[in-house]
């Protein structure tokens, strides 16, 4: 059995007090030590919006233990076309700009040893902005091959009809990692793994997301402690990952906006996957 890891999509929660916390911190950084005695794993997310300061990183990976791993998202600047500034949204000179992207590398080289993924979460393109897969992958053509071979590079598209045999194809020529997402305006996990299983590579990362953000915000009041919109699919998503599990490594991120609480997801999926005969190490 490959390597299986499972954390949530960010971490700094009070509500989580009880939950994976015991005491209240003022910045994420120091929640990492309690959190990484539950988790091996975690999602950066800030670094979607803003670019990592140098003592941001040396925090986080101070604070987990050498064996803890991260996946993180590259910023914005790189996978959106157009960026929502204050005063409307502009035209971005960084989409997929091999300058930018080796600014980010900089600032995140010390801890590249602990990440697993480096995802390039994409936005859903309207016409105007890309107009087809082959338009993207145009684009990524002339920039993804130019990365460092080493690096855990991974790609998440939210147009459904990019998911079919070309752009898998592409990911595996090019040794990137396939992020599945379960979210609203996506096909499910499930169904896309099951019609492109025979091209996805050793490595795979899947993240609940969620669908409106805006009614599970008004369920929980953004307290993220328990289960308010139960998914009828995590069983299937725990069956499809012990069956992953037989010839890939599986990293799973959980969001809260996914069904209210990540940590109790997770318990869930857990549980779901022991059934399926999944032993945890």
């Amino acid at each position: 059995m490959k390597k299986f890891r499972v954390g949530t999509c960010s971490w700094n929660y009070e509500s989580w007090l009880g939950l994976v916390y015991s005491f209240k911190w003022k910045t994420s950084a120091p929640y990492l030590v309690e959190y990484s005695k539950h988790y091996k794993t975690a999602e950066i997310d800030s670094w979607f919006y803003n670019l990592p300061e140098p003592d941001e990183v040396k925090e986080y990976k101070e604070n987990v233990p050498k064996d803890f791993t991260f996946t993180l998202k590259v910023p914005r600047e790189l996978t959106m076309t157009h960026i929502p500034l204050p005063g409307g949204i502009t035209s971005n000179s960084h989409f997929l700009s091999m300058e930018f992207f080796e600014v980010f590398y900089s600032r995140i080289e010390e801890l590249l040893p602990q990440v697993t993924g480096i995802i390039f979460q994409f936005p859903y393109f309207e016409n105007d902005k890309i107009s087809s897969l082959s338009q993207f992958l145009f684009r990524a053509k002339s920039f993804f091959p130019n990365l460092p071979k080493e690096l855990p590079i991974g790609i998440e598209v939210r147009n459904k009809d990019f998911l079919n045999d070309n752009y898998f194809d592409f990911l595996t020529e090019n040794n990137i990692i396939p992020v599945l997402s379960e979210m609203k305006m996506l096909p499910t996990i499930t169904e896309t793994y099951e019609k492109n299983k025979l091209r996805i590579g050793d490595n795979i990362i899947i993240r609940l997301l969620g669908g409106d953000r805006k009614e599970i915000e008004l369920r929980t009041k953004k307290m993220w402690d328990e289960i308010r919109l139960p998914k009828m699919q995590n069983q299937a998503i725990a069956e499809m990952i012990v069956e992953m599990l037989e010839t890939k490594n599986v990293i799973l991120n959980v969001n809260n906006h996914y069904e209210g609480s990540a940590p109790k997801t997770i318990q869930a999926i857990l549980e779901f996957m022991k059934q399926a005969g999944y032993k945890e190490k």
